[in-house]
């Protein structure tokens, strides 16, 4: 069988976001504007009722080097990011994002396995 087009790679990881943020310093609305100029999402959270963690902070059509994010979408639990190209891709970009959002802000970072 030969793959012609993948429509949508997902890659999900649960994460306790209260557990990253043990000191309790940072507002999530602190952590979208970095993510949003790093990934050049054209949608993302901007308003106070965006940043319901029941329903997901969504962010939508970025791009990570050659690849375009699809969604990425944040709960209090897991998170998932979804890719046009592949799961190996939609993993690497949500494990860049985890990583670079905790250095920035000093969150305690998590292993993804």
């Amino acid at each position: 069988m030969r793959i012609v087009s993948v429509p949508r790679a997902r890659f999900l990881a649960f994460i306790e976001i209260d557990e990253l943020n043990m000191g309790g310093k940072i507002r999530l609305a602190d952590c979208v504007a970095p993510i949003v100029d790093r990934y050049q999402f054209s949608s993302f959270p901007q308003k106070i009722e965006d940043f319901d963690l029941d329903k997901g902070l969504k962010f939508g059509s970025g791009k990570a080097g050659d690849s375009v994010i699809d969604s990425l979408v944040i709960f209090d639990g897991a998170m998932f990011l979804d890719t046009l190209s592949s799961t190996d891709d939609s993993r690497e970009i949500l494990f860049g994002i985890h990583q670079s959002t905790c250095i920035l802000h000093g969150f305690s970072s998590l292993e993804f396995n």
